[in-house]
């Protein structure tokens, strides 16, 4: 009987420790804006510019392989047009990363608009009252990036 107990309080503080490491985990935010996202041969820029179905499979695999490297939780994307929410919404399906709206020129209209290709708010966040830019020094300990 005392052997379950201290079996159980084992099992007990590992659980606790395990969800203190999950909740103290910090996120990696990818930002793209199109401009500024070189790596990898500037991947993430020519998906954002010219569309994930317009691209190389070279350049497909390249800005997929970054997003895989980086262990993005988080894509964000500063005014992008329908097709990109659609392509990055693929992209970060598939790495399980939530996709965010950081910024758009038009909300009420890109919202309609994504919401004509069948993403809705579960799918897509519009967080467009926050400061996304990873070379502001206030946003260095969040984990942002290009």
């Amino acid at each position: 009987m005392p052997n379950i107990k201290i079996i159980l309080l084992t099992l007990l503080a590992l659980t606790i420790f395990a969800g203190i490491m999950l909740a103290t985990s910090t996120k990696t935010t990818l930002v793209i804006d199109g401009k500024n996202n070189i790596a990898y041969t500037g991947a993430i820029n020519k998906i954002y510019n010219e569309g994930l179905q317009a691209v190389s499979h070279e350049t497909a695999r390249l800005g997929n392989a970054y997003i895989s490297d980086q262990g993005v939780n988080q894509i964000v994307l500063i005014d992008p047009t329908p097709q990109n929410v659609q392509n990055f919404y693929e992209l970060a399906n598939y790495h399980g990363a939530k996709l965010i709206i950081g910024s758009a020129t038009n909300e009420t209209e890109l919202k309609s608009q994504i919401f004509e290709l069948g993403l809705d708010n579960k799918k897509v966040q519009f967080k467009t009252d926050q400061d996304w830019d990873p070379d502001n020094y206030k946003n260095l300990k969040n984990g942002y990036t290009y």
